[in-house]
């Protein structure tokens, strides 16, 4: 609103104005008829890990689900719940073998309940990287928590996504693998994500051909943006 500094009574009147504004953005996403533009927003990610202030070196789960908890609550006031879907994504730091549940270890660790994530899902990096055995160590790894998360979506209502990956640092045959990954048994996923940039793009010509043949597949959808896997 042109305004470039302000005090507030405490940094929750601060964050409650932030997230006003966010809506306000979000109000002017339309389309050419004026509809609003449905989005996926995703809220302090990665919170398995250590290299943000929500994560667990800084704020317990319990601190989590609740600011989880009232940005949803805000913004559906603001915006009303058809048009923003919110995601629940963790990294890849919980183990493959732990689904667990709020408070309790696992990718459920910070789980702000089924009312507030329309979307759950995590992100990954490690798939491809290393050589020969450890490619296909991590991309298998990759398999198992995509399962268990795509089962966790599906007895709940929930749509799955593989939110981030990318081509950096691996293997030449990175978009195979991910391909592999996303048509796996038992996985069904709704969003999967290339990160912008160096991410997304293979550094070799070999890795860029498989991208080509990846993308040129008919079971593969892309946006501008970000490659989505269909049935």
């Amino acid at each position: 609103d042109g305004v470039s500094a302000r005090t507030f009574a405490n940094p929750r009147e601060w964050y409650l104005w932030c997230l006003r504004d966010v809506a306000a953005y979000c109000r002017t996403l339309v389309d050419e008829t004026g509809a609003r533009i449905p989005i996926v927003f995703r809220p302090f990610h990665e919170m398995d890990g250590d290299w943000f202030w929500w994560g667990p070196g800084s704020a317990s789960p319990e601190d989590f689900i609740a600011v989880f908890r009232l940005t949803v609550d805000v913004l559906r006031e603001e915006l009303g719940a058809e048009n923003v879907l919110f995601a629940y994504g963790a990294d890849r730091c919980w183990k493959p073998d732990q689904l667990g549940a709020p408070g309790k270890g696992g990718f459920l660790n910070w789980y702000p309940g089924d009312a507030y994530a329309d979307i759950v899902g995590y992100d990954d990096y490690s798939i491809g990287k290393g050589k020969d055995d450890n490619a296909a160590k991590t991309t298998a790894a990759a398999i198992a928590r995509l399962r268990m998360v795509s089962d966790f979506a599906r007895a709940h209502g929930k749509s799955c996504g593989l939110f981030e990956t990318g081509a950096k640092d691996s293997v030449d045959g990175f978009y195979s693998l991910l391909h592999k990954v996303a048509t796996a048994e038992g996985i069904n996923v709704a969003i999967m994500t290339t990160y912008d940039g160096p991410w997304t793009f293979p550094e070799t010509e070999a890795g860029k051909a498989d991208m080509r043949r990846m993308l040129a597949r008919p079971d593969v959808l892309t946006s501008a943006h970000a490659g989505a896997f269909g049935d």
